[in-house]
């Protein structure tokens, strides 16, 4: 069945870069790569060799050994490799936070790449709200108005 033609502009409503590996060492992008990947990625072309992924962006040069060995073990539609939050810093200073996932869909081995940037300012938020919640319980009570504080 041919994919319907609307899949592309589905995936970058959605945010997702989409990689697909065609043989081993190269990763094909599939469909239009979101405004994000252009600033976070700005080598990226139709087709990326592993080399310059690892080259340009670090943790997916060790995340992609992992990926290769999920593709190569693990039956199609059974779950997903996730690589975690990490960040890329474009040329212009911006913090681009991104979580790469491998899956075997219908036979192919894909890498799909989203922003992370609502999940990392919850994640921020949730921190930052216990930080301030231990020092509060660290500082010494406060005293009755009127009394001297020792």
């Amino acid at each position: 069945m041919a994919e319907p033609t609307y899949l592309a502009d589905l995936l970058a409503a959605l945010n997702f870069l989409v990689l697909e590996r065609i043989e081993t060492g190269q990763l094909r992008v599939i469909g239009f790569p979101p405004e994000w990947a252009g600033r976070a990625f700005p080598f990226l072309g139709d087709l990326v060799s592993y080399s310059q992924l690892a080259q340009h962006v670090p943790f997916l040069g060790h995340f992609l050994p992992e990926a290769e060995g999920f593709w190569q073990l693990v039956p199609s539609g059974a779950g997903r490799l996730t690589s975690g939050i990490w960040t890329e810093t474009d040329q212009d200073g911006v913090e681009h936070p991104l979580e790469a996932f491998a899956l075997r869909v219908a036979g192919h081995n894909l890498m799909v790449i989203q922003s992370a940037r609502t999940m990392y300012k919850e994640k921020q938020q949730i921190i930052q709200t216990g930080r301030e919640a231990r020092l509060r319980q660290e500082r010494p009570p406060t005293p009755p108005e009127g009394l001297p504080r020792p």
